[in-house]
């Protein structure tokens, strides 16, 4: 990893400047959206995936190296170097880290680095957007189809109507049901069976760059580089924290009660959801 020491936070340099190499608050309260960073400056740089599992971080960086990350901030290389070169969607559920090649193949990965393919090879071709629920994977292939895949056998079906999920940008999973957002800045919820609805009210998501699922609410960035949280039972929306203060994030995920970001800058923070 780069440890090369950067702005923690590019075009905000007088808040850079006073925070310290292990902390920064946007607010001396702690509310929810008040960020603290954690561990080193730059220490993940380059990174283009990062997922949750067993309240630890993972990540995948451009070269295809794996890492683990503790709360603390410290971290350690897992597997060989580059073997996740060809990722482009990754997932924890189970007690593995569930992850798709460009090839359209299947892996598991366990928390010591070691790989299995799982299914067919190339059977998950063309997929756009992955999470995990409950020993399931659910995917989204760029024809809009829907798909879950049963993590013990790597058996998977088409759930629901071909292309209904044509223009998604973003997918979590929350309580047993998935939520995406379309280029329109719609916001749907999915039942497991297939059946969606649309929440709130046409294009308020617009412009969402990341979206998560954590402590019972959603969770999104615009490309703005604000937070927003979102009631997922009646689609109520609120800014958190300042506006543009995430402006420079390329990876989000929640746990243990925090958002963790990565900037460009390759710098890790924490904020608070409550």
């Amino acid at each position: 990893m780069n440890s090369t020491n950067t702005l923690a936070k590019l075009g905000l340099g007088l808040v850079a400047a006073a925070a310290t190499l292990f902390g920064g608050t946007r607010s001396a309260s702690a509310d929810a959206g008040t960020w603290t960073q954690v561990g080193k400056t730059g220490d993940w740089a380059n990174t283009r995936h990062m997922t949750v599992l067993d309240d630890k971080l993972y990540t995948i960086e451009a070269s295809g190296s794996l890492y683990v990350t503790e709360a603390t901030g410290v971290w350690k290389q897992l597997g060989k170097t580059g073997e996740w070169k060809n990722t482009v969607v990754m997932a924890g559920d189970n007690g593995f880290v569930w992850s798709i090649e460009s090839s359209g193949t299947l892996y598991k990965t366990d928390k010591t680095g070691k790989w299995v393919q799982i299914g067919k090879p190339g059977d998950w071709k063309n997929t756009v957007a992955m999470t995990a629920d409950s020993g399931t994977l659910w995917t989204i292939e760029a024809s809009g189809n829907l798909y879950k895949t049963d993590e013990a056998t790597g058996v998977w079906a088409q759930v629901g109507k071909s292309g209904d999920w044509k223009n998604t940008r973003r997918l979590t999973a929350l309580n047993g049901s998935l939520y995406t957002i379309e280029a329109s800045g719609n916001l749907y919820k999915t039942e497991r069976t297939g059946a969606w609805k649309q929440l709130g009210k046409t294009g308020d998501w617009k412009n969402t760059a990341h979206l998560v699922a954590a402590g019972g609410a959603l969770w999104s960035i615009e490309t703005s580089g604000t937070l927003y949280k979102t009631d997922p039972t009646t689609a109520k929306w609120i800014q958190v924290g300042k506006a543009g203060d995430w402006h420079d994030t390329v990876a989000m995920a929640g746990m243990g009660g925090y958002l963790w970001t990565i900037e460009k800058s390759g710098t890790l923070y924490k904020t608070t959801t409550n």
